[in-house]
């Protein structure tokens, strides 16, 4: 019973120092792999449980081998990061700092997310033939601002493009406003999805094969 507090209590004060790790900039990074180990970690047991718990069983943890045990944890930490790094490259710091420069151009009218910062616009296509690439522009909150396109047009006024400096990566863009956004901490989003899938796959198996019911109990 003390144990099981012991190891609950540090499994929350890793959670609250990642969720801290986050709130600062300088340490966005060290708080996602933080925050991956504990999701990671937690994942090993909760998924196997709550699986034979709907079937009435019970998981014998003092028999699992503690070598699976180690190596389902570390995949579903791998698995983790791969997923962080999903969303990461649908963000403009990302975008930004891995993409090639472009000048962007966003029509005014009916492109853009209120509130999200992203448009619909151009601009040429990367490695081509004066080819013109369209996507999702995500436009600093500052160049937003400056640029009018935030609310409808006025009556009257033209429709007309605003052009950024900014970089492009396949179909999305940046504007130049991201350039100093914490560029250091976007890495997740180079893990390749393919690795999320098979390390969250495997991962998934041994910690079923850790904590299954019946299986013969270690000496």
């Amino acid at each position: 019973m003390r144990k099981g507090l012991v190891v609950t209590l540090l499994w929350l004060a890793a959670g609250v120092t990642a969720w801290q790790l986050l709130q600062e900039p300088d340490t966005q990074l060290e708080g996602m792999v933080l925050l991956a180990v504990v999701i990671g970690g937690a994942a090993t047991l909760l998924i196997p449980g709550l699986f034979f718990s709907a079937n009435a069983e019970v998981i014998e943890l003092r028999g699992a081998p503690r070598l699976a045990l180690f190596h389902a944890a570390a995949l579903l930490i791998v698995a983790t990061l791969a997923l962080m790094g999903h969303f990461e490259r649908g963000e403009g710091e990302y975008i930004w700092k891995y993409g090639e420069p472009r000048t962007i151009s966003v029509p005014k009218r009916w492109t853009c997310k209120m509130g999200a910062g992203e448009c619909h616009g151009f601009w040429e296509a990367l490695g081509s033939d004066d080819r013109t690439q369209q996507g999702t522009v995500h436009v600093w909150r500052d160049d937003f601002d400056e640029s009018g396109l935030r609310g409808p047009l006025p009556a009257g006024e033209e429709d007309d493009t605003v052009e950024f400096e900014g970089r492009a990566l396949g179909d999305e863009a940046a504007t130049s406003g991201y350039a100093d956004q914490h560029r250091e901490a976007v890495v997740l989003g180079r893990i390749p999805a393919v690795v999320g899938w098979v390390a969250g796959g495997l991962g998934i198996i041994l910690a079923f094969y850790s904590t299954a019911p019946g299986r013969t109990p270690r000496r």
